[in-house]
């Protein structure tokens, strides 16, 4: 067998893909807010796609890093104070308006639907993100690291 020969069978070899597994998500959502954790990265990860043909009216998931956002300045060079966004936000037919435009895995979502129904997709499997803020109460010099959501159902309209 020529050199020739060994070369072009080696072009006609399969091409083995190595591809990220996917898995299965299924959420049973209730007719209001609903708090899910998700796991993976969706397939149709935009708003727009994954909950096109759904009773979904608005998305809010939280960021963990909101205090690392990028600084701003004024015109002499000073950094402005600005608060940090903690929930990026996603309300049906205010695309323009949303801050949210994909829902990616490792992170808790509030959805608030119109009718209960179950939220299924596949996606790409995410570790869980890890991560922590310090915040000090404003007459100590403690630090706190708690991140939550109000479970009392009489503050939520």
């Amino acid at each position: 067998m020529s050199k020739m020969t060994g070369f072009a069978a080696a072009l006609v070899l399969p091409v083995v893909a190595f591809a990220t597994p996917h898995i299965s998500e299924t959420h049973s959502l209730t007719k209001g807010w609903n708090a899910i954790y998700i796991e993976s990265t969706p397939e149709n990860s935009t708003c727009e796609e994954l909950f096109a043909d759904m009773p979904v009216f608005g998305v809010a998931v939280y960021q963990s890093d909101a205090d690392a956002s990028t600084a701003q300045y004024d015109e002499s060079g000073n950094e402005i104070e600005q608060a940090p966004i903690p929930y990026l936000m996603w309300v049906r037919g205010e695309e323009g308006a949303s801050t949210l435009h994909a829902i990616t895995g490792g992170n808790t979502a509030l959805i608030y639907t119109t009718n209960a129904f179950e939220l299924a997709y596949n996606g790409v499997p995410c570790p869980p993100k890890v991560t922590r803020s310090k915040v000090s109460a404003a007459d100590t010099n403690e630090y706190f690291n708690l991140v939550g959501v109000s479970s009392d159902s009489t503050q939520v309209k």
